[in-house]
This record gives structure tokens, C-alpha cells and sequence, in this order.
């Protein structure tokens, strides 16, 4: 592929950049589902399974509210 440069104004950056496209493949897209959730930065996120608890422990405090607001929404007062 040629070297493009950059320019604003007339005046050329420093540095590189890299353009990414899209080719076709001999892998489907939920297989590359993967790398493009660690590209997006979602592999960086802390690990262990401690976060299984935590997010099971949110998801249950959320449906408890829900479930409050839904029970105790048809009161007055």
C-alpha cells in the first residue's frame, strides 16, 4: 500500500497512521467477535471471578427495585 500523508492546512503531520478496512474472511463475524472486543478495550477490563459475583449480585439488586417499584407502585402515599 502507498505512504499517504497526512495534512491540515497544507502542512504535513508527523508520525504514521494506520487505515483499517474491511476484506472478507474465511472466519464468520460472531467468530471475530473476540478480537474486536479486545480491540475495543473490553479485554482490558479486570478479571476473575469475583466479577461473576459482583455482576450477579448488581443484576439481582436491580430486579429486587424493579420488582418493589412494580408491587409497591399501585399504592397511594
Amino acid at each position: 500500500m502507498p505512504a499517504v500523508a497526512a495534512t491540515v492546512g497544507g502542512t504535513p503531520l508527523p508520525g504514521r497512521m494506520r487505515v483499517e478496512y474491511l476484506t472478507r474472511g474465511n472466519r464468520s463475524w460472531l467468530a471475530r467477535s473476540e478480537n474486536v472486543a479486545r480491540h475495543l478495550g473490553l479485554g482490558h477490563s479486570p478479571g476473575g471471578t469475583w466479577i461473576a459475583v459482583l455482576l450477579l449480585a448488581m443484576m439481582a439488586a436491580a430486579c429486587v427495585l424493579g420488582l418493589r417499584l412494580l408491587i409497591d407502585g399501585g399504592r397511594d402515599g
